[in-house]
């Protein structure tokens, strides 16, 4: 088995064909190695753009990559037949770092050769799933490959970081230090059918309470310092993707906020509850913002 990481900079531009826009390619980067992630090979490349000729200064500042360095790429399906040779046969899994640079392939794909799907992609990892539930305490949802590293004691500071292969040199890095093979292959998937599906499903946050997902019985919350449960002082509003009500501890005689967040996801749904200490504004003014305190 080997393991190929593969990572993408891109280059955000308007297609004329679809009218719309289009996150570009233009540099490919990866790292091939065994099971045990030794370092087998390495594969990087430029791809020049045809949709927008020139990058944006968020993306020269970022990667560092210049206009210039454009010219000599290579066009995106010569480079992707090359990439192809280069993973060869046998069995592989393709790796990213989240799977934002996989849809953005599969998008590219689309456009420039007519193809719905990866054509050498068979089994897909995402190393940071992985990662964030093989550090113990997981880490917060989606964290960053910097975060990791340095939470894994990886010096970052002389990285080029935000380059194709230098991104994939430090997750090999990362993943080393993790060493966890049995978790590691709760996460490697089937690139079928039902995989594209899941990939390219967008999450739904639920924005009417009478919907039939709405599970009447979360909307409840026990005081965050006595646990006593909050006697609610008003109706339930709508508000930035959560439903929310005025609660009242009793027992302590403090004002909370009760939020509720429901999430339709591609196979599961997501429910989110968080209580906040309502904070009158005139003790805020010079303050930071009002306690938190996740339920």
């Amino acid at each position: 088995m080997k393991y190929i990481i593969l990572d993408l900079e891109w280059n955000t531009a308007f297609v004329k064909k679809t009218g719309s826009f289009l996150n570009e390619i233009i540099e490919v980067g990866a790292v091939m190695t065994d099971e045990n992630f030794n370092v087998i090979d390495t594969f990087t490349q430029i791809i020049k753009p045809k949709c927008a000729k020139k990058l944006s200064s968020k993306v020269k500042k970022l990667t560092h990559i210049q206009n210039a360095d454009l010219v000599n790429g290579k066009p995106f399906a010569q480079v992707m037949s090359s990439f192809k040779k280069w993973i060869g046969g046998g069995d592989n899994v393709i790796c990213t770092w989240g799977d934002t640079d996989i849809r953005t392939l599969v998008d590219n794909f689309k456009l420039f050769t007519g193809a719905n799907h990866i054509p050498f992609m068979k089994k897909y990892c995402n190393l940071q799933a992985y990662a964030q539930n093989a550090i113990t305490p997981s880490l917060p949802h989606q964290p960053g490959l910097a975060h990791v590293a340095q939470e894994l004691g990886i010096n970052v500071d002389e990285l080029e970081l935000h380059r194709a292969l230098a991104d994939c040199s430090l997750t090999v890095q990362c993943i080393q230090k993790l060493n966890n093979p049995k978790l590691l292959k709760t996460f490697i998937h089937t690139c079928d059918t039902e995989f594209y599906k899941k990939l390219f499903f967008k999450p739904k946050i639920i924005s009417d309470i009478k919907n039939p997902l709405v599970d009447k019985r979360e909307f409840f919350g026990n005081c965050p310092e006595c646990n006593t449960p909050l006697t609610i002082q008003g109706d339930w509003i709508f508000k930035s993707s959560f439903f929310r009500a005025p609660h009242i501890c009793e027992n302590c005689s403090k004002p909370y906020s009760v939020n509720l967040r429901f999430k339709l996801l591609f196979d599961e749904l997501e429910i989110k509850k968080r209580i906040d200490l309502i904070v009158p504004k005139e003790s805020v003014e010079n303050e930071e913002s009002p306690e938190e305190v996740t339920v």
